[in-house]
């Protein structure tokens, strides 16, 4: 009787410890755009920009970050290529641009991370993630 409850005690142990894991991390896709030799207008992303004191500005615009993740919801409602440039003031927080690229992440495939020698670019754009490297 000794001898059973212990493997059953030991079975127990065993089937927590390895039906337990910890959850896999997901990771996102972030490159450094380009400027291409060809370009239309509109055809990539979106632009972000996040300010000295914790706001947004998308495309111009002054954005609340409580409405950013509706706001990009509706900004890639009808697009194909989900990319969203994203550039920072000097002066802004890392949290604050961490929770937007985190709040981002659920709207957009890639994040495109702009230079500062890339701030006055209008033109720009990424590889996709599907696209492998030659």
């Amino acid at each position: 009787m000794g001898l059973a409850i212990r493997l059953a005690v030991l079975f127990v142990l065993l089937g927590v410890r390895y039906a337990w894991r910890p959850p896999s991390a997901r990771g996102l896709a972030v490159q450094i755009p380009q400027t291409p030799a060809f370009c239309l207008d509109n055809s990539a992303g979106h632009r972000a920009h996040v300010l000295a004191n914790g706001g947004v500005r998308i495309n111009g615009n002054s954005i609340d970050p409580v409405q950013l993740p509706a706001t990009l919801a509706v900004l890639y409602a009808d697009r194909g290529e989900r990319v969203l440039f994203l550039s920072a003031e000097p002066a802004a927080a890392m949290q604050s641009v961490t929770g937007i690229i985190d709040i981002a992440a659920e709207q957009v495939e890639v994040i495109a991370i702009v230079p500062p020698s890339m701030a006055m670019v209008t033109c720009m754009n990424v590889k996709p993630p599907w696209q492998k490297s030659p």
